[in-house]
This record gives C-alpha cells, sequence and structure tokens, in this order.
C-alpha cells in the first residue's frame, strides 16, 4: 500500500523514507496537531519496534512488539508540534493517526 494523509485516520505503511506529517498536511515540521490518539497495528515480529518523535525530535511514543500482529495504542489527546517517523522508525505493521 501507500501512506495515505487525506483521510481520517491518517494511515502509514510505508516506512522506507522518512516521514513528517506536520510538513506533509501543513508545511510545516512543527505545525501543531491536534493528536487523539496513535495506533500500531499489526507488528509482524516481537523484535519489531516503533519510534515517534515530535517535529523537534523529542521522543512520543517509543514501543516493541511483545505479540506479534497485535495492537498497540497510545491515547495522547493533546497539542504536538508535527510527527516525524524516521528512515526505519516503524520496522513492520501500520501506524494509524487519529487527529482532532
Amino acid at each position: 500500500m501507500a501512506n495515505v494523509y487525506g483521510v481520517r485516520p491518517i494511515s502509514l505503511d510505508t516506512f522506507s523514507g522518512a516521514i513528517d506529517v506536520g510538513s506533509t498536511l501543513f508545511g510545516s515540521s512543527t505545525a501543531k496537531l491536534k493528536v487523539n490518539q496513535i495506533v500500531w497495528e499489526s507488528p509482524a515480529a516481537t523484535s519489531d519496534t516503533c519510534t515517534i518523535t515530535d517535529g523537534n525530535g523529542y521522543a512520543l511514543w517509543t514501543v516493541k512488539c511483545d505479540v506479534a500482529k497485535g495492537s498497540y495504542t497510545l491515547d495522547i489527546d493533546s497539542w504536538v508540534e508535527g510527527i516525524k517517523i524516521g528512515v526505519s522508525g516503524v520496522t513492520s505493521g501500520t501506524i494509524k493517526i487519529f487527529l482532532d
């Protein structure tokens, strides 16, 4: 598949390049985003990891898979300054970002 930004939730499943949600949607890496929830769906293996930062490089979420094909949820319900995922920041699965 491909990363899809124009729908709710934002759906990201291609991590071969860096992802910058703030820049893609609003032209600024630190654009203020009202994030309700981030979900990591279906990581393939228990060694897989997910690292997401804000637009300034501060960690928003770092998680390691402990159940393959499971689902991991971060409830934020807060404003953040952008969302970035570095190259290979998510080793498998899909990230869903629920914005307000």
